[in-house]
């Protein structure tokens, strides 16, 4: 007699994948979750000019031999002038950038052709025009630092392990109730087989019982054929042969009931 806990494997495979793997699948989301609160507070904070910039701003999770790495980005290559500034002006007005990034500015200005640059960012950013070998360019001396990577970081660390250590907490919680699922799996297994033990007992109590009470129904019928007529059916011998068999039979009666 057997049976099965119902879900106990999977519960076995959850927690193992659980306990041994928090990794990739489940760490992803953590991430990306933190990453979103970078990526909404760097467009918020970006200098805005025609809206390319802020758009661009994007968030990854990737592999790499170390672990899995949050990355928020943007691929225009103009970005970093923005983050850093450029020019004499960056390098008077460049507060909030990384620390641990060195920027070197270049230090005199610099004419942008004409052909490259809208006339109304030209009157917006005050660039003088100025004509060299029959060309136009506008003269600028570069832009102050508008950071706003480093600044979503930098501003948001707090805000971003607290989210990272509520998700991995939410995890642990879910470990802990597996854990308490296989325990009550496991016992209830553990009943079900003492269950099964009791019964099996039981059923092999009855089976004695029945046999016994066969036995005791056929003496009593020999022995009372045998004195109604003691020459013509069972011996002395046959008799004392049930009789052993049905003492046998009670003797393992005991054994049989305290299995149970």
């Amino acid at each position: 007699m057997s049976k099965s806990i119902i879900g106990l494997n999977s519960l076995n495979e959850k927690l193992t994948h659980l306990s041994a793997n928090l990794s990739n699948k489940e760490i992803t989301p953590i991430i990306k979750e933190g990453l979103e609160i970078v990526r909404a507070d760097a467009k918020l904070l970006v200098h805005r000019n025609h809206g390319e910039l802020v758009g661009s701003i994007q968030q990854q999770v990737k592999e790499t031999q170390s672990g899995l790495q949050g990355i928020v980005y943007t691929n225009k290559s103009y970005a970093k002038y923005v983050e850093f500034g450029t020019g004499p002006k960056g390098q008077k007005d460049h507060d909030g950038i990384s620390p641990v990034v060195n920027v070197t500015y270049s230090q005199h200005g610099w004419g942008i052709p004409a052909d490259k640059v809208s006339r109304e960012d030209a009157l917006k950013y005050k660039w003088p025009k100025r004509k060299y070998n029959k060309k136009e360019y506008y003269m600028t001396s570069g832009q102050p630092a508008y950071p706003f990577m480093y600044p979503a970081l930098k501003n948001n660390e707090n805000r971003i392990k607290k989210t990272v250590e509520k998700e991995i907490s939410k995890k642990d919680l879910e470990i802990c109730e597996l854990k308490k699922q296989l325990q009550n799996a496991q016992q209830q297994k553990k009943d079900f087989s003492v269950h099964a033990s009791s019964v099996q007992a039981a059923l092999n109590l009855k089976s004695s019982l029945s046999e016994s009470y066969r036995v005791i129904q056929e003496l009593l019928s020999a022995l009372t054929a045998y004195q109604a007529a003691p020459s013509s059916l069972l011996t002395d011998n046959e008799i004392r042969h049930k009789l052993a068999g049905l003492c046998q039979l009670l003797h393992e009666i005991p054994a049989a009931y305290t299995d149970c």
